[in-house]
């Protein structure tokens, strides 16, 4: 939801004082080719899929119309073609175990005490960073048939607008436990992490994550990439991908596809670590 309204705030500035009626593709591309040269508060250049999220956000608008109006027929994005806004290769960034555990240790010593929790959250439960800060308890329940944990996130949360199950791992429960003998948030929400400073859910953790980070002596990873270490961990001890795609709230089941190009080396690992001693002749 969040991301969402980061991308009608940059659809606004451009599209506030044009009738929806009058957009059509070459609107649409001079938006787009505009936006492309544009950079973002920090001076770096906006990227492909930034550019990207903004037409899915504006088609998303379109087909709500058409859904709903009579005045709208056909949504303006399904002519458009996005072959000149290439995507960058997929980001699949993942720290080993060691490295996780140090990243944990530093997270001891940051400024925030519930940045430990937040990154074993993220870690352990595959949850994007969104969808920890506006999880709540209220979301919390057991599952019947094995009597464990999971959180049933609504659709209001999640990035595909689909409710979804995530199961709370064993590993976690004891987290989890202590989490739940906090004193609720004073705001309202049941949340399970909010801020003292605002007696609200987290938006944003970016310091207190750099704080972490930069402690661990850890480069080139962001809060999005523990997803990638929970995503290749799982594998690695055999999770199955179908699986995996559905906890991680996939579309389709090649977005999870990525990560198993670094389970496959522990395959080869593991034949090479029981060698069959037969003769080979040639």
């Amino acid at each position: 939801a969040q991301s969402y309204r980061s991308c009608v705030n940059n659809l606004m500035p451009v599209f506030r004082n044009i009738k929806m009626a009058d957009i059509d593709t070459n609107v649409i591309f001079n938006y787009a080719n505009a936006r492309k040269r544009d950079t973002n508060r920090l001076g770096h250049q906006i990227k492909n899929r930034t550019v990207q999220y903004d037409l899915q956000t504006l088609s998303s608008i379109f087909t709500y119309l058409v859904n709903t109006t009579t005045e709208f027929k056909v949504n303006p994005m399904k002519g458009f073609d996005k072959s000149f806004i290439p995507l960058d290769p997929p980001r699949t960034r993942f720290l080993e175990l060691n490295e996780i555990d140090g990243l944990l240790k530093a997270s001891r010593h940051c400024n925030n005490p519930d940045m430990h929790d937040i990154i074993l959250m993220a870690f352990l439960l595959g949850m994007r960073k969104n969808e920890i800060f506006l999880c709540s308890t209220d979301y919390l329940e057991t599952e019947n048939l094995t009597n464990q944990w999971q959180f049933r996130l609504p659709a209001s949360i999640t990035k595909g607008n689909k409710e979804r199950v995530v199961p709370v791992p064993v590993e976690f429960e004891p987290v989890l436990k202590r989490l739940l003998t906090r004193k609720p948030c004073p705001k309202g929400g049941n949340y399970v992490f909010w801020s003292e400073r605002t007696k609200t859910h987290y938006f944003d953790l970016k310091d207190a994550w750099t704080q972490c980070r930069d402690g661990a002596g850890i480069t080139d990873f962001t809060f999005h990439d523990l997803r990638h270490c929970f995503a290749t961990h799982r594998l690695r001890r055999g999770m199955g991908i179908e699986w995996l795609s559905k906890i991680m709230g996939h579309s389709d089941i090649s977005i999870t596809m990525k990560y198993a190009n670094h389970a496959s080396k522990d395959l080869h690992d593991a034949i090479n670590n029981v060698p069959i001693p037969i003769a080979i002749n040639g």
